[in-house]
């Protein structure tokens, strides 16, 4: 933290490799990974936004022809000057009922098997904290073994 009565500045490309590296050093740990960041928007950008139709805005392709239903408004202009805030990490953890939940349904004959798109190692970690037996086909990881085991 800054303080009130810091300087922002730009990112240098020494802070860029940092940011991310500590994304994908996250990332290949399992972490879900956000970047937070703050643009200052005009007053006269909620003629802008207010004007678009469909309910929101997706700055994917600043091509207008892209789709003809989005207004060719310049909407690109809105996210420059984004002041950085940070990264933010999260994990899954299992809700604590879920432990209880699957020894009833076992007891009930009901074979509980949990399905993940994380990656093998976080997915055998998860069911273990959920008290699954990870060796008996109880938890199956459906991200592809290219993207990372």
């Amino acid at each position: 933290f800054q303080g009130e009565n810091s300087t922002i500045s730009p990112l240098t490309a020494g802070d860029r490799k940092v940011i991310n590296a500590t994304q994908k050093e996250w990332t290949l740990s399992d972490l879900d990974v956000q970047a937070l960041s703050y643009a200052p928007l005009p007053y006269t950008a909620d003629q802008k936004i207010g004007s678009a139709k469909g309910g929101g805005i997706y700055l994917l392709d600043n091509a207008p022809a892209s789709n003809p239903h989005i207004p060719s408004h310049d909407y690109w202009g809105l996210v420059k000057n984004q002041i950085f805030l940070g990264l933010l990490g999260s994990s899954v953890r299992p809700r604590k009922e879920i432990e209880p939940f699957i020894h009833s349904c076992n007891d009930a004959g009901v074979r509980f098997v949990y399905f993940s798109p994380r990656n093998m190692r976080r997915t055998k970690e998860l069911a273990s904290q959920m008290g699954l037996d990870v060796a008996w086909n109880c938890c199956i990881s459906l991200r592809p073994l290219e993207e990372g085991a």
